[in-house]
């Protein structure tokens, strides 16, 4: 008799230890989740929680059970509304319950929560709401963090953009700017002549006033670029505006060995977008292409140029017959800061679709042939809307 009772003693402590050891593991872990359980009935407003969830809610431990003012006072004011909103819909319908909000502790303190819940019928019969909150005020500073890291990043790229954009201002000025020398010095050698040239001097000083117009518009439409203010549309011919960044990159050409060929559509077709800035593309475009083609052997680097017209879109395509660019990275090179180039900045063609899609158009590419890639940008033949503000 003794024996059984001294064994069901033992086994009864047995079992007290166990429940006392699973219930310290329960508390550590809703300690290190930052998470609470509750218990809230809907008919008399009073609820029970664990430990944690008093420490997320700071209620004292001798307040059991908590009235609902007690936790309507920890509520943000702010946040309280879209709470009980929620609260109320979820208890009309019985469905399963989660809302994000925060709660101020009575030293000023903020932590924001995430709570969730099911109903069921409790002990006495009574709707119930059970649930967990969870204290997630350090993945909401985290987030916070990573936004604000973001906003530097995107104005570090502003400022790096600024560059990239002043490197290619000073690459396509260079060309008109030349010119105005050679016209200024062709002028003055006309003005030397015994008799004057007068009417050979006024056609030099006619080509710096062009070549001078030509260095302004480029300034002004990467300007109107960087303020994000209305493109500048007008009518021109997008074969000639093509064929002239040709031109602007000629000495390029010629020191890369690259062979050019272009197939245009000669319906001369004419598109009604920025000049300066489609060509902006062309460029960029041509010069991702000759890069992409110096570890080609001479004779094999071939840069084609063609343009199209089809259901009111104007096209207009760079190829290379360079290494290409693998399918997992066709989209990815028109992400800002994304490169192939080992020296590259990985913004022209961020910058350039940027510029596309101010146009209403669409900036792509893809495997040319056997070799190399395709780029192509397409822009809508007419602009549906111009207004004075930013598109």
């Amino acid at each position: 008799m003794l024996a059984n009772q001294a064994a069901v003693s033992f086994e009864s402590v047995r079992l007290f230890e166990a429940l006392r050891e699973t219930n310290m593991w329960m508390v550590r872990g809703q300690q290190i989740g930052g998470m609470g359980s509750y218990r809230w009935n809907t008919r008399t407003l009073l609820s029970r929680g664990s430990r944690e969830c008093y420490r997320i809610l700071d209620v004292d431990l001798d307040v059991n059970p908590v009235p609902f003012e007690v936790f309507r006072s920890r509520v943000h004011p702010e946040d309280y509304p879209a709470l009980e909103q929620d609260l109320t819909e979820a208890i009309s319908t019985k469905s399963p319950f989660t809302h994000e909000y925060r709660v101020v502790h009575r030293d000023g303190k903020t932590l924001h929560v995430v709570a969730v819940g099911q109903f069921d019928e409790g002990p006495t019969g009574d709707l119930e709401l059970e649930g967990i909150i969870t204290d997630v005020s350090q993945r909401k500073a985290a987030e916070q963090a990573l936004a604000d890291a973001r906003n530097e990043l995107a104005r570090a790229t502003g400022l790096t953009s600024l560059g990239e954009l002043a490197g290619s201002i000073i690459h396509e000025i260079d060309q008109p700017l030349t010119g105005m020398i050679m016209s200024a010095e062709a002028c003055l050698r006309w003005l030397a002549r015994d008799p004057v040239q007068a009417a050979e001097a006024r056609k030099s000083v006619a080509r710096i006033i062009r070549q001078a117009h030509r260095a302004a518009e480029v300034v002004t439409g990467v300007r109107s670029l960087l303020r994000g203010t209305q493109v500048h549309f007008a009518e021109f011919d997008i074969n000639d505006a093509v064929a002239e960044v040709l031109l602007l990159s000629k000495r390029e050409i010629e020191r890369a060995g690259v062979v050019v060929r272009t197939d245009f559509d000669r319906s001369s077709p004419r598109v009604e977008a920025d000049r300066v800035q489609v060509q902006q593309v062309a460029l960029n475009l041509v010069r991702n292409a000759i890069e992409a083609m110096a570890a080609v052997e001479d004779g094999n680097r071939i840069l084609a140029l063609s343009s199209g017209v089809a259901d009111g879109m104007i096209s207009v395509a760079v190829a290379d017959t360079g290494g290409g660019i693998s399918p997992a990275d066709r989209e990815r090179v028109f992400e800002t800061l994304y490169t192939t180039k080992g020296a590259g900045l990985g913004l022209g063609l961020s910058i350039c679709r940027k510029i596309v899609k101010l146009h209403g158009g669409e900036l792509w590419v893809e495997e040319n042939g056997r070799c190399g890639a395709k780029f192509t940008f397409a822009l809508p033949l007419r602009q549906a809307v111009q207004t004075s503000e930013s598109r």
